[in-house]
């Protein structure tokens, strides 16, 4: 039996920002950034605390320190 990791998601909206939500949905925050077409993120760096988030209409890869740390990719 493996251990379930419960936490936050973190989601590009296809639009200016990421949503952030509780597991239950019970909470849901909104961080906008600085690009009407944000269309995806991930977590990097030697403790997951980097966000590495894409803005398409300008073509740029955005580099953000997040709070809370990433989860590794499994692959």
């Amino acid at each position: 039996m493996s251990a379930v990791i419960v936490g936050n998601i973190v989601v590009a909206a296809i639009g200016d920002g990421l949503c952030v939500v509780t597991p239950d949905g019970s909470d849901l925050h909104y961080v906008t950034m600085p690009d009407p077409a944000t269309t995806n993120v991930c977590f990097g760096g030697p403790d997951r605390r980097t966000a590495f988030i894409t803005l398409s209409a300008g073509g740029q890869v955005l580099e953000v320190e997040w709070p809370r740390a990433g989860l590794a990719l499994n692959y």
